[in-house]
């Protein structure tokens, strides 16, 4: 039995932790053997354990390489966000999801990109404010939220989602610097239990695509600035090759709403004589109102301009003419 035992630990060493031994001496012997055989099992288990723990490690590195990969592959904000989406349903084994991005300045959520919902019903679960709902929450907490049997669940405000079906869900959000800029949510219309695991493999690939919104919020502001710069360069140019002054205003004009990307621009000089302002260069108004809008942003411009050490701004011109009591046909401009 000695000897067994010896070619059995040999074994064990190598690596067959399926061996057993069998010594039936009736003394310590037989208990060393019956202890030999315990240990031999509870290394197999671990080993197993330790396999499995190697497989799923393995798969969620390979899991957001892939995303990491699939968003790094373009600074289009719409292609990254379509394409990490996808990458990230067939990970999770999901047949729905979306990404919702936050915009910090109203404090809310708006759906980039979905898969697996209703077209019809998607504005439905739109403009979420932060704070509101399962993605509203993620958002405003920074931490991960799964959610089993959503239609009842009281933290649902919008019943288009109910009409959906979705039974769980897991929502994570989209961080880049310890900031939150959006949220993602993976759902089944079938009950799912979302391990721990489950749910840091979603995380990390939270991490990943919020990265890349950054990068790709960066990139278009870069861009953004090269053409303000570019158009601030031509309207220089232009402003040299003008002699006549109503060219140049007309010139500064048509930069402003190109820099800008606005839809409307005007110059207006003040009249002494007339106390009135005067247009000497617009791009897209209509014609008929402007002769009754000067009169009308006369003492606003003025009492602004020189309170704002010569700038005034308004969120909303046709509130501000409301309160000055001016004619329709001002606040149809």
């Amino acid at each position: 039995p000695i000897a067994e035992l010896m070619a059995g630990a040999q074994r064990v060493a190598e690596g067959d932790f399926s061996q057993t031994i069998t010594a039936r001496t009736g003394d310590e012997i037989e208990d060393l053997a019956e202890q030999f055989n315990l240990m031999a099992g509870q290394l197999q288990a671990s080993y197993d354990q330790l396999e499995r723990t190697v497989e799923n490690r393995t798969r969620e590195l390979a899991a957001v390489n892939a995303i990491a990969v699939a968003v790094s592959q373009s600074l289009n904000l719409e292609e990254i966000l379509d394409d990490a989406l996808e990458k990230t349903l067939q990970v999770m084994e999901s047949d729905a999801g979306g990404i919702y991005l936050l915009d910090e300045r109203a404090s809310v959520l708006t759906i980039a990109t979905q898969r697996g919902l209703d077209p019809h019903r998607v504005a439905g679960i739109d403009g979420l404010r932060l704070g509101e709902g399962f993605s509203g929450q993620v958002a405003q907490s920074g931490k991960p939220l799964v959610v089993g049997d959503s239609a009842s669940d009281p933290r649902l405000t919008r019943l288009t989602a109910r009409d959906e079906g979705l039974d769980t869900l897991a929502i994570v959000p989209l961080c880049s610097r310890e900031k939150v800029l959006g949220t993602l949510f993976v759902a089944s219309h079938t009950h799912r239990d979302f391990s721990d695991q489950d749910l840091q493999l979603l995380t990390a690939i939270g991490h990943q695509v919020g990265i890349a919104v950054e990068n790709a919020r960066l990139f278009g502001q870069a861009e953004q600035r090269l053409q303000q710069l570019e158009a601030l360069y031509h309207a220089d140019e232009e402003m040299y090759r003008h002699l006549q002054m109503g060219e140049v205003l007309q010139a500064l004009v048509d930069v402003a709403v190109d820099v800008l990307n606005a839809q409307r621009s005007s110059v207006l000089t003040w009249h002494e004589g007339q106390q009135a302002w005067k247009f000497r260069a617009t791009r897209g108004f209509g014609l008929e109102p402007l002769d009754a809008l000067p009169s009308a942003l006369g003492r606003k411009i003025a009492a602004e301009v020189i309170a704002g050490n010569g700038i005034a701004t308004t969120s909303d011109l046709r509130v501000d003419l409301h309160q000055e009591e001016h004619d329709s046909d001002v606040l149809q401009i």
